[in-house]
């Protein structure tokens, strides 16, 4: 069995963009609220979903349908 090699924070790309700290507790808030109901549903043997996961999913869903509702 190959050995698994652990990626570090400094393996990924970084996407930044400025919040008030109001803004921020906000949108942390929400995502970990997403995070839990996702994990709570979840079977044991499945992967928990991680927070990075869910922004990911709300960003490309999200732009996705302003995109859409914009063009009509």
């Amino acid at each position: 069995m190959k050995k698994r090699i652990l990626k570090t924070p400094y393996d990924y790309e970084t996407f930044q963009f400025r919040l008030t700290k109001d803004q921020k507790e906000q949108i942390n808030d929400l995502v970990d609220e997403v995070v839990k109901l996702y994990n709570d549903d979840k079977d044991e043997d499945e992967k928990a979903f991680r927070k990075n996961t869910v922004i990911m999913e709300a960003l490309t869903k999200g732009l996705a349908q302003m995109k859409r509702s914009k063009s009509k």
